[in-house]
């Protein structure tokens, strides 16, 4: 399988910082001790963040049987996102702004439409996350490669409007290390102190939903998916408001597919299939934190990657940017209030386990 010239370059920078770092730590002379603060948070604070992000959902099919390949993407290289942070949740909303796109870049490649929510929960060491998304409106990156007097620029791509992707996702994670706050990355209710890393395993389990249709014709797919991600991230904190954190999160798992296609007569074709899957998942992030306001950016890449059989082989790329930015200022009584209760009535659930949840 061959990956772009960025995601190598991504996979090594962050696979380098993640062995210097720590190892820059151990040889330090002295031990720090438990008691002091590595990290000090602002779960009390409401933390408002926008997110500016290039990411695209590409996918690659491969058959040597038939074609070299076949590349599709979405014509929605600008996204923004708006996240709320307040306790133990996190609430995010993610979509591509029509003043973004580029009317002539539509007409050649046609226009795509994208949405997101995403829910965070934090409960002491565990993180719990629910996502949906879709996605709709794809065309062909390498139409050149089918048509021989195609012409880049001028001629327009080949489209497939309708076809459209539909994520219900979740995902289950655990941070090992006490000093390490995971939060200082996601949601931004901590900030790093002192340099420290941990691992964070993730469970991932998702149903996702492709549909088509083709003069007439009909096609949905239906997949779902687990896979367990065992990830490794690092804060290295140059002084009291600047940080670089690298991260890895190499992944695998299994896919049940059932596929169903209706032709413009009516009938109807099944298949199912099941297929192990492989992925890696990371970035790097450089950024500030300060009391009240923060900002930065990360390079983020996952590779998803499964064989169908022999000779079918099937991508699913991202590599993007992001920046961000946020301020936290005091909750306002009728969010505060509501939230305390809830957060009253977890804390009882959790003492009657036994479980204590990290400040």
């Amino acid at each position: 399988m061959k990956i772009c010239s960025s995601f190598q370059f991504a996979v090594f920078l962050s696979f380098s910082l993640l062995l210097i770092i720590p190892f820059r730590g151990y040889c330090q002379k002295e031990e720090l001790p438990d008691s002091i603060n590595y990290f000090t948070s602002y779960v009390d604070k409401l933390v408002l963040g926008l997110n500016v992000d290039t990411q695209t959902d590409t996918y690659i099919f491969r058959d040597e049987s038939i074609i070299d390949r076949l590349e599709i993407a979405p014509n929605n290289q600008t996204r923004l996102s708006i996240s709320l942070d307040y306790k133990f949740l996190g609430v995010s909303i993610g979509f591509a702004p029509r003043f973004f796109n580029d009317k002539e870049d539509e007409k050649l490649k046609g226009k795509s439409s994208f949405t997101d929510y995403r829910f965070n929960f934090f409960f002491g060491k565990f993180v719990q996350s629910l996502q949906y998304r879709k996605i709709e409106g794809y065309y062909l990156v390498n139409t050149g490669y089918f048509f021989d007097d195609w012409k880049e620029g001028e001629d327009p791509y080949l489209q497939f409007p309708d076809l459209s992707k539909t994520v219900i996702g979740f995902s289950t994670g655990y941070i090992f290390n006490d000093r390490f706050s995971y939060r200082s990355l996601v949601g931004f209710t901590e900030r790093q102190l002192i340099s420290a890393g941990s691992l964070v395993p993730m469970l991932y389990y998702d149903y996702s939903r492709f549909y088509d249709s083709i003069m007439d014709e009909e096609s949905v797919e239906n997949q779902f998916n687990l896979r367990l991600a065992l990830g490794y991230y690092y804060t290295w904190v140059i002084s009291k408001r600047w940080f670089v954190t690298p991260g890895l999160a190499p992944s695998l798992g299994v896919r049940f597919s059932n596929f169903k296609d209706v032709d413009a007569d009516g009938a109807v074709t099944r298949d199912s299939n099941s297929y192990i899957t492989r992925a890696l998942d990371g970035g790097l992030q450089l950024g500030w934190n300060t009391a009240n306001f923060f900002g930065g950016t990360r390079l983020i890449f996952n590779i998803n990657w499964y064989d169908e059989n022999s000779e079918s082989h099937v991508e699913n790329n991202q590599a993007y940017g992001l920046l961000y930015v946020g301020y936290r200022f005091n909750a306002p009584k009728f969010i505060r209030r509501p939230m305390e209760e809830v957060e009253n009535e977890v804390q009882k659930k959790l003492n009657s386990l036994k479980i204590k949840p990290k400040d």
